[in-house]
Order: structure tokens, then sequence, then C-alpha cells
């Protein structure tokens, strides 16, 4: 709206063509992509290069990491225009209760000419007061789009880290199995190997991009990147289904299977050795790290660490991150992922503490 005393301000509207341009790689390329990897495991099961998806999904993780950073950039910026406009704001309250006795002839008071200085000075704050609210509310509008975008492109990268997962287990243990050092036996005895005698990793690989059941047309919009009109359509060919879920509880119960199997111990830890890369820190090392903290929208500096799923198989351990407060308080806690990855772990979380996701 046009003010009487003061410019408009462009803040709001500079920012929405910035947030337009990162909205349109959001959308353009790195959506499009992880759906491009998400339906060749739907197509596929476990395609033959699990080697190159696993690059390509770190690939994707790396760019929706630097959109999630532009993003913060503009999500501090309410939080940082309160502070002046609650400042605005008590001074205004200040004048309002300022006791100023009126000059009225013969009498005595203050000059008619310095209350209506006041009354200027209020009508300026009430202007600015107005002007800096209207631009918190646009950004914090210009920003939810590109959000729920990142957010439906963090949940599929989610399943496809999970997916590719389950497609290196049987990469591993399918060398073994032409190295000689397994059998098919061994491996029907653990329940790894379907009824067509093949392993069930395909199929898990498939499930493990499959979205939820039981939710809104635009929750899972958002959570898979379709149009509504899209996930309209295929819940008609109940397509969506709880396979995710339950894809996932086997895949964790086949590992599980593995860590406690009779299997010689040199092989348990050369698989251990092909789907757990991670690399432990030092308590040293994570306090002189940057990555290890992150400053929030509110100003909140967090100190962040990542924590093994006790319940989580050993020989590919889940793990997850944490957001603690200057106070030792944990306030965030980010989802359990096989993710051998450091930053994408911290990421993770980040993009949770950016978002006040608890």
């Amino acid at each position: 709206m046009p003010y009487v005393n003061i410019p408009d301000s462009n803040l709001s509207g500079a920012i929405a063509k910035l947030v337009g341009k990162i909205e349109g790689d959001v959308t353009g390329k790195v959506l499009a992509k992880a759906n491009e990897i998400q339906t060749k495991f739907r197509i596929e099961g476990c395609p033959a290069n699990v080697g190159r998806l696993r690059d390509q999904k770190n690939r994707l993780d790396s760019s929706s990491k630097q959109i999630s950073n532009r993003l913060s950039r503009f999500r501090r910026l309410p939080s940082a225009l309160k502070v002046p406009l609650n400042g605005l704001k008590a001074a205004k309250k200040i004048i309002l209760f300022l006791p100023i006795p009126q000059s009225v002839p013969p009498g005595f008071g203050i000059p008619v000419s310095i209350t209506t200085k006041y009354a200027d000075i209020l009508h300026l704050l009430k202007e600015f007061i107005k002007q800096i609210g209207d631009d918190v509310n646009a950004i914090e509008y210009i920003l939810k789009t590109p959000t729920g975008q990142l957010t439906s492109v963090t949940n599929i990268l989610k399943r496809v880290e999970t997916a590719v997962k389950s497609c290196e287990v049987q990469k591993a243990l399918t060398d073994k199995l032409n190295s000689g050092e397994l059998t098919r036996e061994q491996l029907r005895r653990l329940g790894l190997l379907g009824d067509d005698d093949d392993f069930i990793f395909s199929r898990l690989g498939r499930q493990l991009v499959e979205v939820k059941p039981g939710r809104s047309i635009s929750d899972i919009a958002n959570d898979t990147g379709l149009s509504n009109e899209e996930v309209a359509n295929q819940i008609k060919l109940n397509k969506f289904d709880n396979d995710s879920e339950r894809a996932n509880a086997q895949l964790l119960d086949s590992l599980t299977k593995l860590e406690g199997s009779n299997l010689p111990d040199n092989i348990k830890k050369d698989l251990k050795d092909i789907l757990d890369s991670f690399k432990n820190i030092s308590d040293n090392t994570v306090s002189s790290d940057g990555r290890f903290f992150h400053t929030g929208p509110d100003g909140v500096v967090y100190e962040l660490k990542i924590i093994v799923d006790p319940l989580s198989p050993r020989i590919a351990p889940r793990r997850f991150a944490v957001a603690i407060n200057p106070e030792g308080v944990q306030l965030y806690k980010g989802a359990k992922s096989f993710s051998s990855s450091i930053d994408v772990l911290l990421d993770e979380i980040k993009f949770r503490i950016d978002n006040q996701l608890s």
C-alpha cells in the first residue's frame, strides 16, 4: 500500500524475485531429477549401476543443501526485522502516554505547533510499524512455496537413500556369491531370497520409494512432487499403500538377520565395511568444526551431534542428528538414516532448525 510520509518498501518485491529464481531451481532441476531417480527404482527395483545412482543422489543432496542455505538467509529476515519493529512499537506507546498539557490562551501549556509535531512523529511511527509488519508478513508468505518444494525433495531423497542402501546390500551379497564366499543356500536360509530364488532387495527397492497411506492429496503431492491431479489419478488406481513402511521394516529385519547369522566373521566385517563407511570423528574435532554449529532463524546457535540408533543393525547402522541449544536442551531431532555422510545428516537437522520442525 502507498504511504503518506515514507516511500514504499521494495524489500518484499526484491526478495520475491530472488526466491522465485530459487523456486525455479527446485522445480526445474532438483525436484525433477529426484523424481526421475525415484521412478527408476519403481521400474527396475534395483538398477544395475547402483553406484551411479548413489553419486546422483549425493549430488542432489548437495544441490538441496545449497538451496536450503540460500533460503535460510531470507528466513532470518523476519526475526531481524522484528527487533526494530518492537522498538518502534515501544516508542509509539511512550508518545501516546506522554502527558502533554495543551496551551489554551490565556492559560499555560505546550503550544499547538509542538503537539502537532508530536502528532506527525506518531503518524510516521505508525507508518514505519505498518510497513515493517507488511514486509515481515510478505517475506514469510513468499517463503512458503519454495520451502514446501524443498521439503518434497528432502522426503524423496530420504526414501531414495534407503532404497539405494537396500540395493547396495544386494550388490555386496552378489559379489560374495560370485567369489564363492557365500552360497545361495546360506542366503535362502536367512530369508534373503524370494520364492523365485532372486534377492528380495529388488522388490524392497521398488517399494521403498512409495509414499505413506492415509494422507490428503495435497500432503502426498508435497511429499512426492507430483501435482494434485496426478496424485488423485494414482489414488484411483490404488497405487498408494503402506508398502514403503513394510519394505523399510523388512530391510532392517534382513540386516539384523545378517548380523546375527552364523556367517563367518570375516564376511560380516567385509559387509559392514562396504555398507557403513561413516568416518567417526573425535569430540575435539567436533568442537572446532563449524559444521557442528548452526544459527537458527531465531538467532540461537545450536550445537549439532550425530547419534547412532541403538536399535539398528551394527552391520549397517542408522544414524540421526540432534540440535542442542545453549542451555543443553535437545530441541530438534533428525530422521534416522542409513547415510554414511556427515554432511547429509547435518544438513537434514539444519533444515529442521531453519523451518522450526521439531
